[in-house]
């Protein structure tokens, strides 16, 4: 039964990941709309991935320690490599995605002026 309960926890790990990945892209790109830079600096990059990984984790951690009836500490150490790893993924994978395709729209174009 530990399979099956480690298999769900999984799926609903990465479900999870993707709706915090989904809206949290969504909540970062209308902020950058109103900046007036148009780069990602290094600074903006590890605002990204520090203020995606404190999502992930506001949002996993309960959820683990729900699931396999775990003290929130429990919890926090079974996702530390998740924790450790996740935000280095993120950075790098933004800027390989950005050097490749290009600064989204919300960087790229200037923020209307307020009236």
């Amino acid at each position: 039964m530990r399979g099956a309960t480690s298999g769900l926890l999984g799926v609903m790990v990465s479900t999870t990941g993707v709706a915090v990945n989904f809206l949290y892209n969504l909540g970062f790109e209308a902020w950058e709309r109103r900046r007036t830079e148009t780069m990602h600096t290094l600074g903006r990059r590890v605002e990204h991935a520090s203020g995606f990984q404190v999502a992930l984790v506001t949002f996993l951690i309960p959820l683990i320690a729900w699931w396999l009836d775990v003290s929130l500490w429990q919890a926090f150490l079974y996702d530390a490599v998740l924790i450790v790893f996740l935000p280095i993924f993120t950075f790098t994978y933004n800027w390989a995605f950005d050097s490749v395709f290009g600064l989204p729209d919300a960087v790229t174009r200037k923020a209307a002026p307020v009236a």
